[in-house]
């Protein structure tokens, strides 16, 4: 069972363009290609893996399968995230969930427990630009029962104008 996932989602985190044009130079030049910087941004950058590893072995005409292709990416990659640092003055965004699947949870399917698994009621702590924001599911800085309370009174005042009453 996975103790900890942090997601990149928006390569804010670590350069995860570099190490994704090295992955697919390194391939080439184990068949005596390249890929310069500009063509991977321009070509493949941003783009799923799957699509990324058809249109190299397609234009590069390289003798493996997009399987094949694909396996040694996900080694080598492993291999090459071992020692990423973060960026420097990266103001990650990171939440800290209390998630049990009820079902199998694994590379392959964690996007589907991301959404119809884990809601914000698992969510234990918040941080936003390298701000904690809750810790230990309490708000941090906020008082919460005046916040709550001005919730209410402006839901009353939205559902009163949507119902023309007053609540």
């Amino acid at each position: 069972m996975k103790k900890a996932v942090i997601f990149d989602l928006d390569g804010l985190l670590i350069d995860s363009e570099v190490i994704s044009h090295r992955l697919y130079d390194e391939l080439l030049h184990r068949y005596g290609k390249s890929v310069t910087v500009a063509e991977y941004a321009r070509d493949y950058s941003g783009k799923t893996g799957v699509a990324n590893m058809t249109n190299v072995i397609a234009r590069y005409n390289l003798p493996i399968t997009v399987e094949e292709g694909l396996t040694w990416e996900v080694a080598r990659e492993k291999e090459l995230l071992q020692d990423v640092q973060l960026k420097p003055g990266a103001a990650a965004d990171i939440i800290v969930m209390d998630y049990k699947p009820f079902t199998p949870f694994s590379d392959e399917n964690i996007d589907g427990h991301m959404i119809f698994g884990m809601t914000g009621r698992q969510c234990q702590t918040t941080i936003a630009a390298g701000k904690t924001l809750m810790l230990d599911r309490k708000l941090v800085g906020i008082d919460e029962e005046a916040e709550n309370a001005h919730i209410l009174e402006a839901a009353k005042k939205l559902w009163g104008d949507l119902n023309h009453r007053k609540y």
